[in-house]
């Protein structure tokens, strides 16, 4: 009797011990090895990236993460959040209550070519100081001689490094404020300027939207006083995407926004977004002051909004090339085009500062030219920056519109990020250490379990005991 009581005994202990001894993160670990032999973690299985426009009242990120969810950003620029999701899962997040549209995480393009001849159309001009353009971009290689010292922000969404490694984006940055350090003949239009670094396109030169739309929320944020997109998606052109709310919000924030119009023409209704947003500056190639180039997209937008808005110059353009030092490469492409317009938005915020995106934008297209195409290739003609800059100076001082923080102070000129509600960086860091928080709270999960294990064997040891004692 003795003998078979110890033995069970014994064994109720064991089991005991062994239950009572199990911690959360023991349980946690089981699970996970259970999702990795079945191939659910995000890390074994096809991935789709989606835009979710979000009823922010409503919004609950817990929903999300319990659907497998990965979270890459949560956007104050936009009422929205960038995801990736298993393969297929999508309707399950569109059921959501605070989703309100779901949208593709667009693949960006590059609308350049290759220049063909020496002779360059573009114009350099002395102002452009104290502005700050956001080149958002490929990179900016900072060690060319026409951009040494130029670049006074750098911040990368790509996950590849700030440096430049494409080309793309050192030439676009050399044309709208590089020094002409290396040749003078070969200034930017705003050689006064600096640069901010945003790099939201890949080595390969490739991107996505959400990456863009992060990239405009940075430049706002941190004190950019012009941003250049010379990037484009081909989606439906109505200004209601993602990618093309996101751009002008800038401007509705006092950001002049200016957008290449892509290289799909001569095709009607070509414009890409962000070049599709109703608040945009969205610029055209021109070519050899007298035409519009064949490959510039034109409009009509699929909401009927006359597209591009003007033209510039966009056709073998000379400017920087990257990781040589001081060599300069041409190219063409609304790539080209829509730097030398930001400089110029430069130029006449030195002129004028202060004022709202609108007029720098009245004042580039009421001064610009006829090249006698249709509107929906010009748009209002091609860019006469001379002409632009002798209205803006013709004009009476006026008292500034909006506040103009510089890179250095515009932390401290925004409010909302004293109290965290705006984040400024990479959501996937900031998202590292919420999990990391979220290991840490539930490490004490098994506590409750083991008290009371602890309590049942206490009880069960006193009974035993009592057993020999008959």
């Amino acid at each position: 009797m003795k003998s078979k009581a110890f033995t069970l005994a014994l064994a109720v202990v064991l089991t005991l011990g062994t239950v009572s001894g199990l911690s959360a993160e023991d349980s946690d670990l089981t699970t996970t090895d259970s999702l990795d032999d079945t191939g659910e973690t995000l890390d074994s299985v096809d991935t789709e990236k989606y835009i979710l426009t979000i009823d922010r009242s409503r919004y609950d990120r817990s929903l999300l993460e319990e659907l497998g969810v990965s979270i890459r950003y949560e956007y104050d620029i936009i009422e929205g959040i960038a995801i990736e999701i298993p393969e297929g899962t999508v309707s399950s997040v569109e059921e959501l209550g605070f989703v309100e549209e779901v949208e593709e995480d667009y693949v960006t393009d590059l609308p350049v070519l290759e220049g063909e001849s020496s002779e360059s159309e573009s114009e350099s001009y002395s102002g452009g100081d104290e502005r700050v353009i956001a080149v958002l971009d490929t990179g900016i290689d900072n060690d060319h001689m026409d951009l040494q010292g130029e670049v006074v922000d750098s911040r990368d969404f790509t996950g590849s490094g700030p440096d430049d490694r494409n080309g793309h984006g050192t030439h676009v940055a050399g044309i709208a404020a590089g020094t002409g350090e290396a040749d003078p003949d070969r200034a930017g239009v705003a050689p006064d300027a600096s640069l901010m670094n945003v790099k939201v396109l890949g080595n390969d030169g490739s991107g996505r939207a959400s990456d863009a739309i992060k990239g405009i929320e940075y430049s706002v944020e941190n004190g950019a006083d012009v941003i250049v997109m010379s990037l484009g998606v081909e989606t439906e052109c109505d200004g209601e995407d993602a990618l093309s709310r996101a751009a002008d919000n800038a401007v509705e924030q006092g950001v002049p926004t200016v957008v290449s119009a892509g290289n799909n023409g001569p095709d009607t209704h070509t414009i890409t977004s962000p070049g599709c947003g109703q608040k945009v500056l969205t610029v055209g190639a021109s070519q050899n002051r007298e035409s519009i180039a064949r490959f510039s997209s034109r409009g009509e937008t699929d909401d009927g909004r006359i597209k591009p808005d003007i033209a510039a110059p966009g056709v073998s353009i000379y400017a920087p090339e990257a990781q040589t030092g001081s060599s300069y490469t041409s190219k063409s492409g609304t790539s080209m085009s829509a730097p030398y317009v930001a400089g110029a938005v430069a130029l006449l915020q030195s002129e004028e500062p202060g004022r709202e995106p609108s007029h720098y934008f009245g004042e580039l297209v009421e001064t610009a030219y006829t090249l006698d195409e249709s509107q929906t290739s010009e748009g209002d003609g091609r860019i006469n920056i001379t002409a632009a800059l002798e209205e803006s100076s013709g004009e009476e001082d006026v008292e500034n519109d909006r506040e103009d923080p510089g890179p250095q102070d515009a932390a401290d000129s925004n409010p909302a990020e004293d109290d965290g509600s705006k984040d400024s960086g990479d959501d996937r860091e900031k998202d590292s250490s919420k999990e990391d928080t979220n290991r840490d709270s539930n490490s004490t999960e098994g506590e409750p379990t083991k008290k009371l294990f602890s309590l049942y064997l206490q009880e069960f040891l006193t009974a035993f005991l009592d057993l020999f004692s008959l």
